[in-house]
């Protein structure tokens, strides 16, 4: 709505692969066509408000008939290679796009209980899965489990560790407003290109619980968990690791998220 305003049309289009579809109930966020190119998962935070005033006209085609309209018009980028990953890093070498802008603190890396096991250069270097580049010696292959930015630490352990049947969103956006009444079987994306798992929805106040049929590997805190019913966007939010294991905690985790910051 706001960029419509500003330049007073009723609507401004994106390229987004993804589509809109206007029901009595609001406008529907649904996925792309093309399964390989579909853009949904980064709109989930698209409210009624934007959505009355936005179109989506490239999600109702694949990648290839949008490029065949182009070399149609006489577009001189039409066979412009795709975009990979993080499309402004050169090459897509993020470590070195850090380590231009970024004063690295070096920091401990320790297993489960809290042993330490050697030293790395910055936390902004590891990922949640990560194996290779760890610069320690172990008696079985170690992966990142944690980054611990409060405490600079990055905790590895062996692979069995990183599977979660489970995960906490915070700062939920729910594509028609409002939370479901009662908790729902939904898809969820724990990243970009993830394939989607089984879960159920949990709605709690600002947050959600997600609880997966199975345990899903390296689910990363700071990404975004977005959920789906069927082709259309429910909505998403923020993985948080603090992970609850009761209603209880649920609430508490909530009400903390809630609360102004000291």
């Amino acid at each position: 709505m706001g960029r419509a305003a500003v330049l007073q049309a009723d609507y401004v289009a994106t390229g987004h692969y993804a589509s809109i579809q206007r029901t009595p109930a609001g406008a529907v966020l649904k996925r792309g066509v093309d399964p390989d190119k579909d853009q949904s998962y980064v709109l989930f935070g698209m409210g009624q408000d934007v959505l009355a005033h936005t179109l989506m006209p490239v999600g109702d085609f694949t990648k290839q008939s949008i490029r065949q309209m182009a070399l149609d018009a006489g577009f001189v980028n039409a066979d412009k290679p795709d975009s990979q990953d993080i499309c402004f890093i050169p090459f897509g070498d993020y470590k070195a796009f850090l380590q231009d802008r970024v004063e690295p603190t070096p920091g401990d890396i320790v297993d489960k209980n809290g042993q330490v096991l050697g030293r790395h250069r910055g936390i902004e270097f590891f990922t949640v899965g990560q194996r290779r580049g760890l610069g320690i010696a172990a008696g079985e292959p170690m992966f990142v489990l944690k980054v611990e930015s409060e405490t600079g630490r990055v905790v590895v352990g062996p692979e069995e560790s990183l599977y979660q049947d489970r995960l906490w969103t915070s700062r939920v956006s729910y594509i028609l407003g409002k939370p479901p009444d009662s908790p729902v079987e939904v898809s969820v994306k724990i990243r970009y290109k993830a394939d989607e798992a089984a879960a159920t929805l949990h709605p709690h106040a600002d947050g959600a619980l997600i609880k997966f049929e199975r345990p899903l590997r390296a689910i990363a805190p700071g990404q975004a968990a977005v959920f789906y019913q069927g082709d259309a966007l429910l909505g998403g939010g923020v993985i948080e690791r603090d992970v609850p294991e009761d209603e209880w905690a649920c609430q508490a985790l909530a009400t903390a998220s809630k609360a102004p910051a000291l």
